[in-house]
């Protein structure tokens, strides 16, 4: 099985964050994933994972980690994102091929047949 994490400030998922933060490695393939560059940098190059899930990565024995562009729109709920927006910081940058391509890859891994 195939899990991923996108990195957020309050995670609503409170036994997701019992998980992530466990000291003993998944008995399960993990992959895991980061989504937030507001432009195209992360198509341009690997962006490699923050400090804090590099370690984790190495914990839980996560093969691999992949960083998608992210995206700050009007309709967000979120003031602070709403404010980017409003400064011209925002946009959607995610990259649905992209992301279909690693979940392919992934399957590949698994051993997976289309």
């Amino acid at each position: 099985m195939a899990e991923g994490k996108v990195e957020r400030r309050h995670c609503p998922f409170p036994d997701f964050n019992d998980w992530f933060n466990a000291e003993e490695p998944s008995h399960r393939p993990l992959w895991l994933f980061s989504s937030g560059p507001i432009d195209r940098s992360a198509e341009q190059h690997d962006i490699p994972p923050v400090r804090g899930v590099a370690r984790r990565m190495k914990k839980l024995g996560a093969r691999e980690h992949m960083t998608f562009g992210g995206a700050v729109i009007a309709e967000t709920s979120d003031p602070v994102a709403r404010a980017m927006v409003k400064r011209g910081k925002g946009g959607d940058f995610r990259n649905p091929e992209r992301i279909r391509a690693w979940a392919h890859h992934i399957g590949t891994e698994l051993g997976a047949t289309p």
